[in-house]
């Protein structure tokens, strides 16, 4: 039964290991913020290897066809997904103080919406299968319904992880649930379960990823409290999950359209070459914003480190995700080949035109952060209602011009909302303009200037076996790269520096 509060929450007296206090983050917070960085960093180059490595096992045992089925249904599944998170994992994060009522209520919250999106999920899954004229899609997406169970019932105690800044949990948490899924992937692959092998991935995921964030977490949920002051919080989720869908429509919309105008087989190289591009992009992203966010969201009130983390932290995003972006666009025929066979060959041009998308998608994701961390969720919001339709119509046009017009007009779009979104999110934060296109104009060009000397090196230089050819190119580009932005920009210090600080933090201190 659910009680109420007359005058003010009941919690938990407070202890040093209390999951809901943050008052010791105080003390150290560019300290836990670097050494976050460091370990959530070095969980995703894992999460990197692992998942680069098991998507070369797995397109030579699954086609691009049985890819695409997979990727239709996640198309329904990723959006109703959102629904069962609503925003309230960032209100956890973002907000200053909590209470053990509001987090209990909020997890039952939580896993009722789990609950609801599972069915409806499994209400649509006809539906699915009927829009795509795909018959096999109604028992991919009954069985895709599983994670939303389980992931309703643990987002509030991976919330919690995030705000403590406990990133050592989180990234075993990671590493362990993603191997889960893939040594279930490619045993069913390897005995002949074709598509079936890509559903087991997800639901074994999910399983490993529930299960270990309830086994590191101290936090264990109350029964729902009325009256414990989650209105707030609920508003606050509210508005990023209003985000969250029409962002995701915008980003989903060219997946939904080519699969329905051109069918499976084209949607699985379109989603295969867009997920070449995610691959670096979220492994680079995902761990950072894991990081600076709860770190902005304490600091805001200091303008000055406010300013400093966020710079830091877009400095960092840029300077790795930039060129290794330029990197897969320069050799993209020989790593598709490499790294899926020859059958997936179309993949290399679908990402060429994707790369511009990728990249300033890459360095416009940072701009949320400001949004989030500030509580400015209302322009968060509207951000996505502003920009969403154009994004959209874009994909319409270009679809009559097959998976190539649509990712060309992708990074065409993008090209005119870059600074349309900067200037949106940064008014008010005391960050100019200025700030951050010199921050991601430096590595931009470092890349540029790499990849003007790897196109001679192509041209003038010796013709070399394509192992060979691409190893000796990527040292190329890699030096011309570390060259120009550690000494011609003069960030060697600033390494050097961060590296010291960092051995120093990281060996004195945990980081939970």
């Amino acid at each position: 039964m659910i009680g109420t509060v007359r005058n003010s929450p009941v919690t938990p007296k407070r202890s040093k290991r209390d999951p809901l206090s943050t008052a010791h983050l105080e003390k150290d917070l560019s300290g836990r913020s670097l050494r976050g960085g460091v370990v959530t960093v070095a969980a995703q180059g894992l999460k990197f290897a692992l998942r680069f490595g098991s998507t070369a096992i797995l397109a030579r045992l699954i086609t691009p066809e049985e890819f695409g089925l997979i990727a239709m249904t996640a198309i329904v599944t990723g959006f109703v997904g959102l629904l069962k998170d609503s925003g309230l994992t960032q209100a956890t994060i973002q907000r200053e103080q909590i209470t053990h009522a509001q987090v209990s209520t909020l997890f039952w919250i939580n896993g009722a919406l789990g609950m609801l999106v599972a069915g409806l999920v499994v209400a649509l899954s006809p539906a699915i299968a009927a829009f795509y004229g795909e018959p096999r899609l109604t028992a991919i997406a009954c069985a895709l319904a599983v994670p939303f169970l389980l992931s309703g019932f643990s987002v509030q105690h991976q919330a919690l992880l995030r705000r403590q800044m406990r990133f050592k949990a989180l990234a075993v948490i990671e590493v362990v649930s993603m191997t889960t899924g893939i040594a279930v992937a490619i045993v069913m692959g390897t005995a002949g379960f074709g598509y079936w092998s890509l559903v087991g991935q997800v639901v074994a995921d999910a399983a490993a990823a529930a299960g270990a964030v309830w086994i590191l977490s101290h936090w264990r949920p109350g029964l729902p409290v009325r009256k414990s002051g989650v209105r707030s919080l609920l508003r606050f989720g509210t508005d990023i999950l209003t985000f969250n869908v029409i962002h995701y429509f915008s980003r989903q919309g060219d997946n939904l359209l080519i699969g329905w105008r051109w069918g499976a087989a084209s949607l699985g190289l379109y989603e295969k070459a867009y997920s070449l591009l995610l691959l670096p992009v979220k492994q680079i992203n995902s761990p950072v914003t894991a990081v600076v966010v709860p770190a902005l969201s304490r600091a805001h009130a200091d303008r000055e480190l406010f300013r400093s983390l966020f710079l830091g932290a877009l400095e960092l995003v840029t300077s790795i995700s930039v060129p290794v972006i330029f990197i897969l666009a320069l050799f993209a025929d020989p790593i598709v080949l490499l790294w899926l066979g020859p059958r997936w060959a179309p993949v290399a041009d679908l990402f060429r035109y994707l790369s511009l998308a990728g990249l300033l998608g890459a360095i416009s994701n940072c701009s949320g952060w400001l949004l989030i961390s500030t509580g400015r969720t209302q322009r968060f919001r509207n951000l996505g209602l502003t920009t969403a339709p154009l994004v959209l119509l874009t994909f319409w046009l270009a679809l009559p011009y097959g998976a190539a017009g649509v990712a060309i007009a992708y990074s065409a779009v993008l090209v005119l909302l870059f600074p349309v979104t900067w200037i949106w999110t940064l008014h008010g934060t005391g960050i100019r303009l200025k700030d951050v296109l010199w921050t991601v104009s430096q590595p931009i060009c470092s890349a540029a200037i790499g990849a003007l000397g790897v196109i001679l090196l192509q041209t003038k230089g010796p013709t070399l076996e394509p192992l060979v050819g691409l190893a000796v190119g990527i040292g190329a580009f890699g030096a011309v790269y570390a060259g120009i932005y550690l000494l011609g920009f003069r960030k060697w210090r600033r390494l050097l520096k961060v590296l010291r600080e960092d051995l120093r933090l990281f060996s004195s201190q945990p980081t939970e």
